[in-house]
């Protein structure tokens, strides 16, 4: 399945906002071709899921832990990659922030773009994965799905809980 086709299936669900050209701005000028192509700003441009809540089993989980994620705003994903850990390192791997888990945790979710497709593995990097030489430990990041579009045909978007920030829009971080 295509990722078009799994949002198509759940696009009444989502409840979140679309990229405006002002945050497209943002992400082009900070992450190169390589890791913002141009069916992911599509994908945003086309579908409101900026800070959209989405949930998946742990029998589905490839991990084994389940998610409970936001999608993150443009801002919020600048800000993973570039000022907080693991997202400086993993950016440098090819792993583009999208999601921030709800649990409690807070580990953030990437895509990892360097695979030559349109349907990455959709994956979690848990902050304690440095090493000593803040390097990431590719063993401890957590295969969540092997593709966008299996996170999306399996996941559930849950409607956003009284009192919980969605942190959907720019100025929320």
């Amino acid at each position: 399945m295509t990722i078009r086709l799994a949002l198509d299936a759940i696009r009444k669900q989502l409840l979140g906002a679309k990229l405006s050209n002002e945050d497209c701005n943002l992400l082009i000028t900070h992450f190169s071709s390589a890791l913002l192509p141009g069916w992911f700003i599509n994908m945003l441009s086309d579908y409101p899921l900026i800070g959209v809540n989405l949930t998946l089993s742990e029998a589905l989980d490839e991990s084994s832990f389940g998610v409970d994620m936001v999608w993150l705003s443009p801002k919020q994903m600048v800000e993973e990659a570039l000022e907080t850990y693991p997202g400086i390192i993993a950016i440098q791997l090819g792993y583009l922030p999208i999601g921030s888990c709800l649990f409690g945790s807070g580990d953030p979710y990437f895509l990892k773009m360097t695979v030559d497709n349109d349907n990455p593995p959709f994956v979690r990097i848990p902050h304690d994965i440095l090493d000593e030489n803040d390097k990431i430990d590719d063993s401890k990041i957590e295969p969540v799905c092997f593709s966008l579009s299996s996170f999306f045909e399996l996941s559930q978007v849950i409607p956003n809980r009284i009192g919980q920030t969605t942190r959907s829009d720019s100025s929320s971080r």
